[in-house]
Formats: structure tokens, sequence, C-alpha cells
């Protein structure tokens, strides 16, 4: 069987994670950022470059209300929203060894701070303002109000965050440099 680059990718990987000690009872990757900012896609390839369990806040909200995001948001409003979102967060705040994929307000609650950092390490993509995507996303709706968001939004996700890394490349990059910091973060972690 030929080795495609991605799964030659993997291999690499997943003998890093041995000599790293990197394991399923090693912290959650947790990534937050800006609606828009890659967050699923550089999870759902860090979810396949790792082997580990992706985990998307907002589609565990949809599941429990039984509604899109765009849906809740009309006939419930945001601070409903928000309240699901942290009943969501508090449980997979639980779980190790997982990549959570949350939502980009996520940090507009300072009771998700503790949750996400119980056995989180988190990571936040940084995308210019005018390279979110906005398709689908309720609070999203023009360049003038992502840039409001985007500034009210900004010590928020300071403060969640361990570390950073910009997603202006490929979003096979993007991956690779945040699993590269969260080895880096984990070392350090086990040094302390």
């Amino acid at each position: 069987m030929t080795e495609t680059p991605e799964n030659e990718m993997i291999s690499k990987e997943k003998e890093k994670e041995k000599t790293t000690g990197i394991n399923e009872q090693s912290p959650n990757l947790v990534l937050i950022g800006m609606p828009g900012a890659g967050k699923s896609t550089i999870g759902g390839i860090l979810s396949r470059m790792t082997g580990r369990q992706a985990i998307e806040t907002d589609d565990l909200v949809e599941e429990r209300a039984g509604i899109s995001i765009p849906q809740f948001f009309s006939r419930y409003g945001e601070e409903a929203f928000r309240r699901l979102e942290s009943e969501i967060v508090s449980d997979v705040g639980r779980l190790s060894g997982k990549i959570l994929i949350t939502g980009g307000g996520v940090v507009t609650r300072p009771e998700n701070y503790a949750p996400l950092r119980r056995n989180g390490l988190l990571i936040e993509l940084l995308r210019p303002v005018e390279l979110l995507e906005t398709v689908g996303r309720p609070l999203s709706a023009g360049m003038d109000s992502l840039r409001i968001m985007e500034a009210k939004r900004r010590p928020m996700y300071d403060r969640f965050r361990h570390g950073s890394v910009s997603n202006t490349g490929t979003p096979e990059e993007a991956a690779k440099a945040v699993w590269t910091l969260f080895l880096s973060m984990c070392a350090k972690q086990r040094q302390q």
C-alpha cells in the first residue's frame, strides 16, 4: 500500500505523540477565535492528522436544541444561545485528549473560562477581519459589525488563550502550526 502525503503526516504525528507523551489523557486542544477564522476547518485537519476526536460545541448546541443555530438565534435570541453554549462548554471541558472547536462568542461569557481551561490548552486562530467567512453566521452581518465585534472581543480572546496561530496561509499550514504550538505548550506544562 502506498503512503499518501496525508497518511505519512499522520504516521509522523502519531510517532511524535508517542515520543512526547501526548495521548488521550493529555489536555484538550481548544480552538478559539472570531467567527469564520477557520476553527472547524483547522480542527478537522488536526483530527485527521493526530487521530484525536474533534468536537464542535456549535454542533452539540444544535443537537441539544434540535434546530440550527440561525433558527435558534431568531427564535430565542443570543442570551438563550449563550446559556446553552455554556452548558455544553461545561460538559466538554471535563473531557481530555480531544480537539474542542468552540463558537466565536464563547469568550463573551466569563463562566466559560474555567471549564475550557480545566483540562485544555487554548489556541486562538488569528485571521484578518476582511478574510473572515460570514455565510450562515447570525452575528457576522457585515464588515462594519465584524470590526466592532473583533474590537470588543479582542481583550476576551487575549484573556482566554494560551497562545495564537495566524491562519492566513493554507489550512494545512495553520494546522501544523497549531499542533507544533500545542506540543510545545504540553512540554512546558509537564516541566512545571
